[in-house]
């Protein structure tokens, strides 16, 4: 089945007539369906899976159901509606990704930004003395003296905030494996994700 097939048909003025008599039948590719993120935690119904390299929505869907059609619960499942780049890239497309925006790979992996990394406690939000727990703050305009020029580490002020410099190759790649762990419906479910999905777009 495809994403579209179950939605329904819409007349839209067909505005190639210039008699204005004639419509057009046509999806309503408007309809939009959200998943309950109160059901993110129920383990009988959804769990997760780390996309491996190559791997894209249709192999996953045909690995996991037998059946590539059934990509598009895995888009709506995530809330991911790009289906190419709200996914990770293979290695060979994130190589291409990285020569189109910065022009070659070297060039990417020897230009810099600059972050702070902040301990904070994860329960209140505040920043804290000790923590495990960081949150990455990305700075504009830092210099390299920010840096030890000796060791290439980052300075620590009150033994907590470090500034520190990442290439935008390190940034991309990571931003891109973000992207790989994701959630799945189980097998057992998906024909019910579907049959709910199609009596929810009539």
């Amino acid at each position: 089945m495809s994403y579209f097939s179950p939605f329904p048909y819409v007349l839209y003025p067909n505005f190639l007539d210039t008699s204005g008599n004639i419509d057009l039948l046509l999806k309503n590719i408007t309809v939009r369906i959200v998943r309950r993120e109160s059901l993110n935690d129920d383990k009988s119904i959804y769990y997760k899976y780390v996309i491996k390299d190559g791997e894209n929505i249709e192999t996953i869907s045909n690995s996991l159901y037998g059946n590539p059609n059934y990509y598009w619960t895995i888009m709506i499942i995530n809330n991911r509606l790009d289906r190419f780049y709200d996914f990770p890239l293979s290695y060979g497309e994130f190589e291409q990704y990285i020569v189109d925006e910065y022009g070659t790979i070297s060039a990417a992996q020897t230009t810099y930004k600059y972050f702070i990394r902040e301990a904070y406690d994860r329960y209140s939000d505040d920043p804290v003395e000790d923590a495990e727990y960081f949150i990455e703050v990305p700075l504009v305009n830092y210099l390299y003296t920010d840096i030890d020029s000796q060791t290439s580490r980052p300075l620590t002020e009150n033994g907590r905030t470090m500034k520190y410099p990442k290439s935008n190759y390190d940034i991309e790649f990571e931003t891109n494996e973000a992207k790989r762990t994701i959630l799945v419906c189980s097998s057992s479910y998906i024909q019910n994700f579907v049959d709910l999905f199609n009596s929810l777009t009539q």
